[in-house]
């Protein structure tokens, strides 16, 4: 399975399922559109909360969003994010390549968006189950059967032990991120994720920057010690700005 057909399918996936003839570039402009229209319906979100954010973001990226249209503007995005962005093709590779160097062979994949990050890891051997919550994940599970693949989709993480968990640009959209992590830590031995620090410069955006502080160690720190977790980067020769960091991770004692 070559690098160019992981572009190519989700465009593929998207055309057969809404039955659509979209290129790429009509893909990615409808995107564009869309996302205006998200942050419109992210403002809604803060008014529905009266300005709580983890509320806010709640009613937003869950199932108390009823909205169709949100659902279909977010799938829009992450079509972008999971097919069109130039790096992306690399992202799975590089956890294959991790994952049997380490011996990893059950992972779970935290945020799964539309699923293209699990379909391949599934393909290339691994058991693979994973969560997310939203209208899109209608579209995550066709994807699932049309590929063929045996992918469980929980709402939630089910509290099972796993090899290594994946958060692909997941940790910077949840409120007390280290609270998430540290509950991880508890059920993997490996942690895999992208970071995206970027900060549109307000806080009713759909990243917690209030939190980046404790993130951005994790985006230069070989080794972190937090919450109880010992997290000691793996492959630090074959990581550099936006690749995947990938961290084994150990409870202390106490």
């Amino acid at each position: 399975m070559g690098l160019e057909n992981k572009m190519i399918d989700v465009i593929q996936d998207i055309n057969e399922y809404f039955g659509t003839n979209y290129s790429n570039k009509e893909v990615e402009s409808k995107a564009a559109y869309y996302i205006s229209l998200l942050k419109e319906e992210l403002a809604k979100a803060y008014q529905v909360a009266n300005d709580n954010k983890p509320e806010a973001m709640k009613y937003f990226y869950g199932n108390e969003n009823k909205s169709e249209n949100v659902g279909l503007y977010y799938l829009y995005a992450l079509a972008v994010w999971e097919g069109l962005c130039p790096e992306r093709p690399t992202f799975t590779d590089y956890m294959v390549k991790f994952s049997k160097k380490y011996g990893v062979k059950k992972i779970f994949d935290f945020g799964m968006g539309i699923g293209s990050d699990a379909i391949l890891l599934a393909k290339a051997g691994f058991e693979v189950s994973g969560c997310d919550v939203g209208k899109h994940v209608d579209f995550l599970k066709w994807r699932i059967k049309k590929h063929g693949v045996n992918i469980k989709v929980f709402s939630e993480f089910p509290n099972e032990q796993v090899d290594m968990v994946i958060l692909m640009a997941v940790v910077e959209h949840v409120w007390e991120p280290i609270k998430l992590l540290t509950h991880l830590a508890h059920y993997t031995k490996y942690f895999t994720w992208i970071l995206d620090l970027h900060d549109d410069g307000t806080n009713k955006g759909m990243h917690c920057v209030e939190f980046y502080d404790q993130l951005i160690p994790f985006t230069h720190e070989g080794f972190i010690k937090c919450n109880g977790i010992e997290y000691l980067r793996k492959y630090p020769e074959e990581i550099d700005h936006g690749r995947p960091q990938f961290y084994e991770v150990e409870v202390l004692d106490g």
